[in-house]
């Protein structure tokens, strides 16, 4: 932004403005010579001009931080050589580890594997079923069905019954021993006597052998 205005008297006509550049027009004022009844060509000795300084800082400005957006906006790429250090995990194969614990696994198979010797004697197929396995340990719901009855057999008979979980009451006997009594050649015998009672247990049976459970 440049220019300069020149301002003369002419004579007949006047005082002449000349002015190149939009600097002069820009920043002239003329508020006080608009106020004056005389023409503007008689009497510019009213016209100031405005400090130029703070727009040119304005202008300034404006160009750096456009500058700025456009070298940040660019294109061009840059090669830069770098080293990169960073910390990651390393395995290494223990195989000395690893022969002792597939040794291990192999012995708990064959000792799991000696529990079955002689499954083949048992003249059909058994699961490992929980029902199955409660007929083995004569559960009381289960005592009436055949004792050699397969689990499919088994559930068939009482898959629909009822049971209850709860107190139940077995009749329990056993000798006791007793006093001493004086026998009929020598000496003194000790008696032993036949106790009879009701044992409590807990366990699934028939609704009506069962007592619910009751906090105390």
């Amino acid at each position: 932004m440049s220019g300069y205005t020149h301002i003369r008297y002419a004579g007949t006509i006047g005082y002449e403005i000349l002015s190149t550049g939009p600097a002069g027009t820009r920043f002239a004022n003329m508020s006080e010579a608009v106020k004056k009844s005389a023409p503007l060509n008689q009497d510019l000795c009213s016209i100031y001009f405005n400090d130029p300084v703070p727009a040119f800082l304005e202008q300034a400005r404006q160009l750096m931080f456009r500058t700025a957006l456009t070298m940040t906006n660019t294109s061009d790429m840059q090669k830069v050589q770098l080293n990169q250090i960073r910390t990651v995990g390393v395995y290494r194969a223990q195989y000395a580890y690893l022969a002792a614990a597939v040794g291990l696994s192999l012995a708990a198979v064959i000792v799991i594997s000696t529990m079955y010797i002689g499954f083949w004697l048992l003249g059909r197929k058994v699961s490992m079923s929980p029902i199955e396995i409660a007929k083995a340990f004569n559960a009381d719901i289960l005592k009436n069905e055949h004792p050699n009855a397969e689990v499919d057999d088994l559930v068939k008979e009482v898959g629909s019954r009822p049971v209850m979980y709860g107190v139940t009451q077995a009749s329990t006997s056993g000798y006791a021993q007793g006093g001493y009594d004086q026998g009929k050649d020598s000496g003194y015998i000790q008696v032993s006597s036949v106790n009879q009672g009701q044992e409590l247990r807990l366990e699934m049976a028939d609704p009506s052998k069962v007592q619910a459970l009751v906090a105390t």
